[in-house]
């Protein structure tokens, strides 16, 4: 038996998803009901505009008390965020490679069996650029989207750590607003993380 720990951001919200809550629980459902399952607890441990810089002050303390075997991170997409005026990426891309570092070497002392990191999803752009509800500061750009992940491919490959690629699963017509999923997506990745494991 073991849990699984997953830190994500808004992705994981299920606003959009009346029919079954979102993935995660579709995931908590499952594994309840399928007695020959090997977890018996997932905990959705998600914060909404979560960033890399933030989750690795926060890794060792929301892991270590609770008993886990397998993590999949997706706090990214934040991270590629560009801010508009400075002409920055709210984390840059040297800052977001070494805390993937911090994240895995955290994992390595806390004798971690699985982690998992997940390629993003791409954004309905010409309505998040710049994103309506941060007063026009800020924009999601599907380019920076793509830079951030290839660096979180390279990294998983360079350290034989699981990775879970999204990047040909979301339609932007599966985005209620532009950035979150409806429910089709929800059930996508649900399949998608459940077959994940279950290799």
């Amino acid at each position: 038996m073991a849990n699984i720990l997953l830190f994500w951001d808004s992705i994981t919200w299920w606003a959009f998803d009346d029919e079954k809550w979102g993935w995660v629980d579709r995931l908590k459902v499952d594994f309840m009901k399928n007695i020959d399952n090997e977890w018996n607890l997932v905990y959705n441990l998600w914060i909404p505009g979560d960033i890399s810089s933030n989750l690795v002050k926060r890794f060792e303390s929301e892991t270590i008390f609770r008993d886990w075997e397998i993590v999949i991170v997706a706090i990214w997409i934040n991270d590629s965020c560009f801010i508009q005026g400075y002409d920055i990426n709210l984390v840059s891309r040297e800052e977001f490679a070494k805390n993937l570092s911090k994240i895995y070497e955290i994992s390595l002392k806390l004798r971690l069996q699985k982690l998992i990191f997940v390629w993003l999803t791409q954004v309905n752009e010409t309505l998040v650029n710049p994103y309506p509800e941060s007063s026009t500061w800020k924009s999601y750009k599907n380019k920076f989207i793509r830079e951030y992940d290839e660096i979180i491919e390279k990294f998983c490959s360079e350290n034989n750590l699981g990775y879970i690629d999204l990047k040909n699963l979301i339609k932007i017509d599966e985005l209620p607003d532009w950035i979150h999923p409806n429910s089709v997506w929800h059930e996508k990745i649900f399949e998608k993380v459940k077959k994940s494991l279950v290799k």
